[in-house]
């Protein structure tokens, strides 16, 4: 649907034609808002089956009446089901996915007995005083797997631990109105009731478990200093995001870390911890982007460069397209050829079925590759970037940073950095990892700014912008993307494509406009100028991948 949207405003189609309005949308509210934005680049949404057309008042005030009794029926089909479901919980039967320690045949919990051991394994650990972090370890250690096939991890303990199935409980209704409020909207009065299975835990080691667990605390470290790297920082073996963490040396002192999410999730068997300190990281991203980002020269020869990039940027795409496209065909008409052959010759689906199988796995292969590339191409603008904007922005975010506390630096950052990566390897014992590069990519678009708190953006505000910030809408709620769009129209600024900016080698530095001879960004007739511009710049731009 946001392709759609997208699209409409490109002027590539004048209607839009869908077959029942309940395919549209499953709120009368977004289907009004489908309706306005089509209405505002000259499209028009007609119905198949309803007969309705969007262009007239009667049609319009006939499709508000028909969104809401598609909302109305939806919701009633939703009711129904629950109720079903929670009959069933009643009576003790289960409601369906997969659990470790049991095999669903029909609708009925059957033991598995190899995972049955590894569930009776942790529960004994547990019973042991070990922590979810210490079980995790021990699993994948011993080289067990959760049903997914997957490493444990302190989630999955958690859950298993807490799980009242495997003493013999039914338990449902555990989150409610989870499409809106995932996790956050956990149920305090679930139903819990005598299961129809067999259970796996006997009751006096569930109920032993579950007073070692109370006993212990697994409330998450608090620092008097927070973190802000963490969703940036990548882990350079896994690629997994950096997590917080601590740890005490010799002299007694306490050190802020930031190591791999998934070492701290999973344990030293399934990964590395790649820790580094969060003082000097932290500081060391936000020096560097003070510094970088705040040279004229540098931003109006980047922008130049990134505007030249965004109108060639579907070539490559197209070409690659193209490319998948004919080797899905061939292999298409090699599995059509096949088939006939096989239908020909029934003897002969032995010798080629291991043939068809390798063809329709290339197939699947080449089907997810088109869907990338689709995607790439649906992202692609080319509408030049505003450089005196992005100037004029890039200027003060020195004074954004200052003023920000930890939880705006948070935002902030997400609005420039892609990601940092670290080094694969110590670079000494002393200092173990360190950053390698910094990846920008200066993302201020409507949607990157719905996730920003009203307190950053009217911190943006205070700074003197091409034209005032308008923030007069932030009285109400962020409930629909028409404020932003209204409130940040004096920010002409598109995405750029991600800049690459590895850190300075005090050995042997690495110089962004090369001090001796052209690079990609300047020509022989800017020497002059970079020379008395940029004097001791040290980095060098690469356009990513």
């Amino acid at each position: 649907m946001q392709r759609l949207l997208n699209e409409s405003k490109n002027g590539e189609f004048d209607t839009v034609i869908t077959y029942k309005l309940d395919r549209l949308a499953r709120k009368t509210r977004d289907s009004l808002e489908i309706v306005e934005t089509l209405e505002r680049h000259n499209v028009q949404l007609m119905s198949y089956s309803e007969n309705i057309d969007t262009t007239t008042p009667g049609g319009k005030l006939f499709y508000t009446v028909m969104s809401s009794v598609a909302e109305m029926e939806r919701a009633t089909i939703i009711d129904r089901v629950k109720m079903g479901m929670n009959q069933r919980a009643n009576q003790g039967m289960w409601n369906g996915g997969i659990v470790l320690g049991y095999d669903v045949i029909n609708k009925e919990l059957i033991i598995n007995e190899d995972e049955a051991k590894i569930v009776k394994e942790i529960f004994i650990l547990a019973s042991k005083g070990h922590g979810y972090k210490k079980i995790a370890y021990e699993m994948n250690k011993l080289g067990y797997k959760t049903k997914k096939k997957k490493d444990f991890s302190i989630a999955t303990i958690k859950g298993i631990l807490e799980n009242p199935l495997y003493k013999g409980k039914i338990r449902y209704n555990q989150h409610e109105n989870w499409s809106e409020k995932r996790r956050k909207g956990k149920n305090d009065n679930p139903i819990i009731r005598d299961g129809i299975h067999t259970p796996i835990i006997v009751m006096e080691l569930w109920n032993q478990v579950q007073q070692k667990l109370k006993t212990r605390s697994f409330r998450p470290a608090q620092s008097s200093k927070p973190y802000f790297l963490g969703r940036l920082l990548r882990c350079p073996e896994c690629g997994y995001g950096m997590t917080a963490a601590k740890s005490r040396g010799k002299n007694g002192k306490q050190y802020r870390l930031y190591q791999c999410g998934q070492y701290k999730n999973k344990g030293r068997t399934a990964f590395q911890a790649h820790t580094i300190n969060a003082d000097k990281a932290e500081q060391y991203v936000i020096d560097e982007l003070k510094r970088v980002v705040t040279l004229p020269y540098f931003i109006d020869k980047l922008v130049d460069k990134m505007n030249d990039d965004r109108l060639n940027a579907e070539s490559p795409l197209l070409d690659d397209k193209k490319r998948l496209l004919k080797n899905k065909r061939k292999i298409e008409k090699q599995l059509d050829n096949l088939v006939t052959l096989l239908m020909d010759d029934t003897d002969l689906r032995d010798t080629y079925s291991k043939k068809m199988l390798e063809q329709k796995k290339q197939l699947a292969t080449i089907n997810d590759h088109i869907e990338k590339v689709e995607k790439e191409l649906q992202h692609i603008s080319k509408d030049p970037i505003d450089a005196e904007a992005l100037n004029h922005l890039l200027k003060n975010i020195d004074t954004l940073l200052d003023k920000a506390d930890a939880t705006e630096k948070k935002e902030l950052l997400a609005l420039f950095i892609k990601d940092i990566q670290i080094t694969k390897e110590k670079v000494s014992h002393k200092e173990g990892w360190q950053i390698k590069c910094i990846n920008l990519m200066f993302d201020f678009t409507i949607e990157a700014l719905q996730g920003s708190s009203s307190i950053l953006i009217n911190k943006m505000s205070e700074i003197n912008w091409i034209a005032p910030l308008d923030t007069t809408f932030m009285e109400e709620p962020f409930s629909r993307e028409e404020n932003f769009r209204e409130a940040l129209s004096s920010l002409n600024i598109l995405p750029l494509f991600m800049v690459r900016f590895p850190t300075i080698n005090p050995k042997s530095p690495i110089n962004l406009l090369h001090q001796n001879k052209t690079h990609q960004l300047m020509r022989k007739r800017h020497f002059r100028e970079r020379q008395l511009l940029i004097r001791s710049l040290h980095h060098r731009v690469t356009q990513s991948e």
